[in-house]
């Protein structure tokens, strides 16, 4: 396996801070299982004195300390808080590469636990310029959902994970990607548009260094339990599939006061079904709540008031996009008297 150097590496995620203990976990995780390399984390939002980053263990940045978003408060009024965490990805990646030099970088989002090392996904790199995971590489059998349908809605790859190396074309996809984010990157699956994720769906086709990793041990979540669910194995801090490491695992749509449903996407599975899950679950949940769940869910989120404190209707959202860059005449939009 090819030697990774820790500085030309990062894993990173993205978050805003009401999700900082789901990046606590997710940190500790890649602490233990990847030491030396470099956690940098994204913050869609304003600190406002609710953490001190010097105490987190990993590199904190703030959208508003990019630089390389083209009329920022415009950017963030339009979007709703789970739409601007996925637009900024691809601005997040430029500023890594090019801020600080690296080679290489894995994102995961920021409820995921690493069990085991990434170095198959750093070596995947040497290879290929930018992997994804799919949701799926076996059929549903049963009436149940999500069934295709939905995942083909949502998109083929699931976004909760990617890697790239810094290449001319990853430069050219993540232009491109800029640019279809800065306007499109809503929950709208009527309009064709999943935020981020299924504008991936045409990467395979547009550039050519894209590997699609198929191992089952990679992006285990609920919409792939009925290939993987019933060989995985919880003890010890390890998580293994089949008799053998799983690298990471993804509790997409966990409600961590109701950890029996799995998540609250779908309805194949329940703990009761998967009992060999229960741990992890736990697990889970536990960590959450050690890292400050409970004071950290209910931080306020900036992008959501205006600047005099009152919360933004979603129709006063609605309505300036609709404008398009018409609204760029109105100044900065959370003003809430106006431009002087």
């Amino acid at each position: 396996m090819t030697e990774v150097k820790t500085e030309d590496v990062a894993i990173c995620t993205v978050a805003s801070k009401n999700y900082l203990a789901y990046v606590r976990a997710f940190a500790e995780s890649v602490r233990s299982t990847n030491p030396n390399v470099p956690i940098h984390v994204l913050l869609v939002d304003r600190i406002d004195g609710t953490f001190d980053p010097s105490e987190e263990p990993f590199q904190l940045l703030t959208i508003e300390d990019l630089g390389n978003i083209p009329n920022l408060p415009h950017f963030c009024f339009k979007y709703r808080a789970i739409e601007l965490n996925t637009a900024v990805k691809p601005y997040f990646f430029d500023d890594l590469f090019r801020r600080h030099g690296l080679k290489k970088i894995l994102f995961f989002d920021p409820d995921i636990l690493l069990f085991s090392g990434a170095g198959p996904l750093w070596e995947a790199l040497e290879k290929y310029d930018l992997i994804l995971t799919p949701h799926l590489t076996a059929p549903y059998r049963d009436r149940k959902w999500p069934d295709e349908l939905q995942i083909n809605r949502a998109g083929i790859f699931n976004l909760g994970f990617l890697g790239m190396r810094d290449s001319t074309d990853t430069r050219t996809f993540l232009a491109w990607w800029k640019e279809k984010l800065y306007d499109a990157c809503y929950m709208d699956p009527d309009r064709g548009m999943h935020v981020d994720q299924k504008w991936v769906n045409f990467a395979p086709a547009f550039f050519e260094g894209v590997g699609i990793l198929r191992d089952p041990a990679l992006n285990i979540a609920y919409w792939n339990l009925h290939q993987s669910g019933r060989d995985l194995r919880f003890q010890n801090n390890r998580l293994e599939l089949a008799r053998r490491p799983a690298v990471f695992f993804h509790f997409s749509g966990l409600e961590p006061r109701r950890i029996h449903g799995i998540s609250k996407h779908q309805n194949r599975f329940s703990l009761s079904d998967l009992p060999n899950l229960q741990p992890l679950f736990e697990h889970y949940r536990a960590s959450l709540l050690r890292h400050g769940l409970m004071d950290s869910s209910r931080w306020p989120y900036v992008y959501d008031c205006f600047d005099n404190g009152a919360r933004i209707p979603q129709a006063a959202r609605n309505l300036y996009c609709k404008l398009g860059s018409g609204a760029l005449e109105f100044g900065n939009p959370f003003r809430a008297e106006g431009e002087e």
